[in-house]
């Protein structure tokens, strides 16, 4: 790969671009690769959403998940599918700290799992966070909990 050097805002180098260039960027305390053009997928994204009632179906653009429901109660976030995520980890946080009085419950779509067969992975400290990033392993997609 060649060191292309890229002056914002000028149109040549620009259009000198073909998309299959990696980038870096800074993500959830974390410096990723992406291509560039993937950048208008990672730019339009949500950065964060505030879940205040249950279940709630988590979004395939999704980055970062607030539980803070506004009536007491279990609550579910039934996550997308692991493929859909090329990758890309979503972050839970019980923001409320409901979860020792009423268990905050991660739910794997379909066939994927988490990290030793489970279909479900349930928060049980208060302002509890975790990372779930997706992963092939084997023949089956698994949320490697963080």
């Amino acid at each position: 790969m060649s060191d292309q050097r890229i002056t914002i805002g000028s149109t040549p180098a620009a259009a000198a671009l073909t998309g299959a260039e990696r980038i870096w960027v800074w993500q959830h305390g974390q410096l990723r690769s992406a291509l560039l053009s993937d950048l208008s997928t990672v730019v339009a994204a949500p950065i964060q959403t505030i879940v205040t009632s249950s279940p709630y179906n988590a979004l395939a653009t999704d980055l970062s998940i607030l539980v803070n429901m506004t009536v007491s109660g279990v609550c579910t976030i039934n996550l997308p599918s692991a493929a859909s995520r090329n990758g890309q980890s979503i972050f839970v946080k019980d923001a409320k700290g409901i979860a020792y009085d009423y268990n905050l419950t991660i739910h794997a779509n379909g066939s994927d799992r988490f990290e030793g067969g489970a279909t479900n992975y349930v928060f049980y400290d208060d302002f509890d966070g975790r990372e779930f990033i997706p992963a092939l392993l084997g023949a089956t997609w698994t949320w490697v909990v963080k």
